[in-house]
């Protein structure tokens, strides 16, 4: 399954879910506020930097009462999963909008009242052998798509590595962009989590 609904939770007391610990306090403020006022109203995209992939996980089950308690549907995205098997990269290009539409079609998507988190540019790019920006690129020429087919919430899960590359070739939808949270970047990647220094760097 390439996209996967997230199932409610059996509870949704949101001040159970440990915080991930390189969330600072302010930017907890600031998403909780953002979150509080918008999350089943309007479109927004918001950004969360996770240092290592193994951290993903922590960081869902952070966002997943948070969206349980305002009963919006959650759907999981991992690139990898969702295009990689599609991914034409000697001289093509990869449609993330086109394999979301096929993977969730809009009309199945309770308009504001969903959420999408996403994850997975860097290690597309590693399970493909290419570091090819194109993918961020095509997600900045297609945002108007997003907002207009998927007008609901959107997380996306980045490495810490790859902000000045999404600042650099997607600078529309950066500016979509209603929270960016900035992680620290640590210095050593492990091995064991099949992500290259030379897929984010």
């Amino acid at each position: 399954m390439t996209v996967s609904q997230v199932p409610k939770p059996s509870t949704t007391n949101v001040e159970s879910a440990p915080v991930p610990d390189f969330i600072q306090p302010d930017n907890l403020k600031r998403f909780r506020r953002l979150l509080d006022r918008t999350l089943g109203v309007c479109f927004k995209l918001s950004v969360i930097e996770v240092p290592e992939p193994r951290e993903r996980q922590t960081v869902l089950k952070w966002l997943q009462p948070q969206f349980a308690e305002k009963q919006v549907v959650e759907h999981d995205v991992d690139l990898v999963q969702l295009l990689g098997p599609r991914a034409e990269w000697s001289g093509g290009s990869t449609n993330v909008w086109a394999a979301l539409f096929d993977a969730i079609p809009p009309a199945s998507v309770p308009g504001h009242h969903a959420v999408f988190v996403v994850w997975g540019f860097e290690e597309l790019m590693d399970h493909t052998g290419q570091e090819n920006w194109d993918i961020v690129r095509q997600f900045n020429i297609q945002r108007d798509l997003f907002v207009r087919d998927y007008p609901c919430w959107w997380v996306l899960l980045l490495h810490p590595a790859s902000r000045q590359h999404w600042l650099k070739n997607a600078p529309d939808i950066s500016d979509f962009v209603a929270l960016w949270i900035e992680a620290p970047l640590r210095a050593v990647v492990h091995e064991d989590v099949g992500v290259r220094d030379r897929a984010i760097s």
